[in-house]
């Protein structure tokens, strides 16, 4: 009985450091599949290779948190809507004063994560094909989240296309 005890004590100290120490070595204390928004996949549209060195990377803005249910609801069956300069100023927390007097604010689809975040990156054709990049660093899969920007642009997007990548 108490070889049983002492083997019983041994694999239950065992597991109890394995568990310490992967809890230890974990670098971010947030539930991985927890649903963050609706469904952000449903938002994910791959783009056709953008090799053309012509591409222009547009001036742009986040849309602000407390303002992405507004902005998904404009977005539900669209990937753009244009903006008056007042919505574009509510949606993103101030007038954009860079933007070129030619350019006219639109709001895009984007995907994002609420974790490892490395930004956006948005890039025009000149055919008028819009490149909403996501992006996030981490060894591991991350949840992903819609989110919305405002990019103001020369002329209306023909097609969005939205992508979301996780780089270690």
């Amino acid at each position: 009985m108490k070889r049983t005890s002492a083997a019983h004590t041994a694999l239950t100290l065992c597991f109890g450091l394995c568990a310490l120490l992967v809890r230890g070595c974990s670098h971010q204390a947030i539930d991985m599949k927890a649903p963050t928004s609706p469904p952000a996949n449903q938002w994910l549209r791959l783009a056709p290779p953008f090799d053309d060195s012509s591409l222009k990377q547009p001036q742009w803005k986040l849309v602000l948190k407390p303002q992405q249910p507004v902005a998904e609801r404009m977005l539900l069956t669209v990937a753009w809507v244009r903006l008056t300069g007042t919505q574009a100023g509510e949606l993103t927390g101030g007038p954009h004063g860079d933007a070129a007097g030619d350019t006219v604010p639109y709001l895009l689809r984007a995907v994002g994560s609420p974790v490892g975040t490395s930004g956006f990156h948005v890039e025009v054709r000149p055919d008028g094909d819009v490149l909403v990049e996501g992006g996030a660093r981490n060894h591991y899969a991350l949840p992903i989240e819609r989110r919305a920007i405002v990019a103001w642009l020369n002329h209306p997007p023909r097609e969005v296309y939205v992508s979301f990548s996780v780089a270690e």
